[in-house]
């Protein structure tokens, strides 16, 4: 695009590269604080294998507490 020659990057190239590379890095931020606040809504499959031990023995043992 335009009369640069090969290999030159133009100053509208710089912005499109600058501004690709903030929203790359902006999703990446958005998405690790949304799995640090939401994680263990988002997958439950992922719960403490301990905290599934104790609802089980508490299912087949009412009294047992």
């Amino acid at each position: 695009m335009g009369s640069a020659p090969a290999g030159e990057l133009t100053m509208s190239d710089s912005i499109l590269i600058l501004g690709s590379l903030f929203f790359v890095v902006w999703s990446a931020v958005i998405a690790g604080v949304s799995i640090a606040a939401f994680g263990r809504d988002l997958l439950p499959i992922a719960a403490p294998a301990s905290s599934k031990q104790e609802s089980v023995q508490s299912r087949a043992r009412p009294n047992a507490r």
